[in-house]
C-alpha cells in the first residue's frame, strides 16, 4: 500500500500518543510568511527526509489491463474464499508498487470493491486459530466470569484486537518460513511485504537523528512504545504456552516476528465504523493505494445490504472519481500528513502535494513559574481557531542560540522567547 509518486524507505500500531501535560496543547501552525520564515536543524532535517523519500519521479505509464494477472495463486484463493467477480485487476504500478487497476470504464459513486466478511482476518477469529488458542480461550473465560455481561453477550476478547492479529500474523510467518501451510489464511500472509516500512523497521540511531526536536519524534516514540508495550504483554504468554507444549518448535515468535507483525498491522489494518469500530485485516481491499488527492469519504466501511454471491454484507468501496479503464484507482487513508504517511506506512507523497500537510507545535505554559501564564494562556485561546494558530510564535536568533546552548534540544519550541511572546501578546 503505497501512495501516487511515492518511493518506500529502503533502510527502513494507530495508537494515541503519550500523555501530555495538563497545561499543554497541540496547535497546527499555518505557514509563516517569507520575510518571518524560522528555520532551525530539526526542520531542515525533516526536508531532506521528505525529499529524499519523495522526490517528483518523471511520469510513469499507466498500468495495462491486459497483462498477466499476479499472484494468481493468491487470487485464486480469495475466489474460492467468496470473492465475487470485480471491475478491479491487480497490476504493477510503478513506484507505487502494486495497485489495482480499472477493467472497465467506471463512473463515480460505483461500488467497485466488496470483500466478504469470510475474508476479513478479525481479532476473534486470530484467537480462534493460533496455536495458542487454549490459553486465550480461559483468559476469555475468566474475563467474562468477572464481567457483568448478560449470558447471550458475546465473550470479551482476551487480548486488544492488535495484539491478537499480530500474534497470529506472526505465527503465521514462522510457519511460512518453516515450510508449513497447514493454515487457511497462508496464500494471505505469502503476499505480505517482508519489510512493511513503517518507522518500526528504522535503526533508533537513525530514527532519532533524522526525526529529533520534530514533533514526528512524539508520534515515533508512540507507535515504538505501543509496539514494545504489546511485546511485553504478548512475551508471557508465548514463554507459558511453550512450557505447556502448545507452540510446535519450528514456530519461534521471537519479538522480531511481532515487530513485523505490528508494521503489518500500522500500515495494512482497517477499522470499520458501521461495525462498531471492529479492526480487521482485508486480503484484496489493502492492495489499494493511497491518494492524497481523494475525497475525504473515499474510505472503506462495511455495508449490510451490499450483496457478494448469495451472501449479503461486504466491505465496501465506491469510487470517488470516474475512472478509465487501465487506470490505478486510490482510497483514502484518511487526512493525514506527509510526516504521519512516511512513519505509519513508509512514503512520502512528493514535495507540496499534500493537501494536508501541517506542523503540530507543542506549546506549554509552566502555570507555578511563569509570572505571565495567564495572560499566554488566554493569548493562545484568542488566537487559536479550529486548531490552527492565526498568528505565528518564533524566537529571535539570539533566543533560539541561547536555547540551543544550553542544551535544550527538545520539543524546541517548547520555550517561546520573551520578545516573541510580547509580540503574540500584543495583537
Amino acid at each position: 500500500m503505497k501512495h501516487l509518486n511515492s518511493q518506500r524507505l529502503t533502510k527502513t500500531l494507530v495508537t494515541d500518543g503519550p500523555s501530555l501535560h495538563p497545561n499543554t496543547r497541540l496547535y497546527t501552525a499555518s505557514p509563516l510568511p517569507p520575510s518571518r520564515t524560522a528555520r532551525c536543524n530539526a526542520l531542515l532535517g525533516l526536508d531532506r527526509l521528505f525529499k529524499s523519500e519523495s522526490q517528483s519521479p518523471s511520469p510513469q505509464p499507466e498500468p495495462n489491463a491486459n497483462e498477466p494477472e499476479l499472484e494468481p495463486d493468491f487470487q485464486a484463493w480469495l475466489r474460492r474464499g467468496g470473492l465475487s467477480t470485480q471491475p478491479l485487476l491487480l497490476r504493477q504500478c510503478g513506484r507505487e508498487g502494486r495497485g489495482l487497476v480499472a477493467s472497465r470504464p467506471l463512473p463515480r459513486g460505483e461500488v467497485m470493491l466488496r470483500v466478504p466478511d469470510s475474508l476479513l482476518l478479525t481479532a476473534e477469529r486470530a484467537a480462534e486459530e493460533s496455536c495458542l488458542g487454549p490459553l486465550l480461550r480461559t483468559r476469555s473465560t475468566v474475563a467474562a466470569s468477572s464481567s457483568s455481561t448478560g449470558s447471550g453477550a458475546p465473550s470479551p476478547l482476551p487480548l486488544p484486537e492488535w495484539s491478537l492479529l499480530a500474534l497470529l500474523l506472526a505465527e503465521l510467518r514462522c510457519r511460512l518460513a518453516a515450510g508449513d501451510r497447514a493454515s487457511r489464511w497462508d496464500p494471505y500472509v505469502a503476499v505480505l511485504p517482508q519489510r512493511p516500512g513503517t518507522v518500526l523497521d528504522w535503526p533508533a540511531k537513525e530514527a532519532k537523528q533524522l526525526l529529533r526536536g520534530s514533533p514526528l519524534m512524539r508520534l515515533a516514540d508512540s507507535i515504538n512504545g505501543a509496539a514494545a508495550s504489546s511485546w511485553q504483554e504478548l512475551e508471557p504468554l508465548i514463554a507459558q504456552g511453550r512450557k505447556d507444549g502448545l507452540i510446535p518448535d519450528h514456530v519461534a515468535l521471537e519479538k522480531s516476528d511481532l515487530d513485523w507483525a505490528f508494521g503489518v498491522l500500522l500500515s495494512r489494518c482497517i477499522r470499520l465504523p458501521s461495525r462498531g469500530d471492529v479492526q480487521v485485516l482485508s486480503p484484496w481491499a489493502d492492495l489499494l493505494n493511497h491518494d492524497v488527492e481523494a475525497e475525504a469519504g473515499c474510505h472503506l466501511d462495511w455495508d449490510p445490504t451490499a450483496e457478494v454471491g448469495a451472501v449479503s454484507g461486504a466491505l465496501v468501496l465506491r469510487s470517488d472519481r470516474p475512472y478509465t479503464a487501465g487506470q490505478q484507482v486510490y482510497v483514502s487513508y484518511g487526512s493525514k500528513s506527509s510526516g504521519e504517511l512516511l512513519l505509519s506506512y513508509g512514503f512520502c507523497p512528493p514535495p507540496a502535494a499534500n493537501p494536508h500537510q501541517d506542523y503540530k507545535l507543542r506549546l506549554a505554559v509552566d502555570r507555578q513559574a511563569d509570572p505571565l501564564a495567564d495572560l499566554k494562556v488566554a493569548a493562545l485561546a484568542r488566537h487559536v481557531v479550529s486548531d490552527y494558530c492565526a498568528a505565528a510564535i518564533v524566537m529571535t536568533r539570539t533566543e533560539f542560540t541561547a536555547t540551543r546552548a544550553n542544551g535544550q534540544d527538545g520539543p524546541y519550541l517548547d520555550v517561546v522567547g520573551a520578545v516573541s511572546e510580547r509580540v503574540m501578546l500584543s495583537n
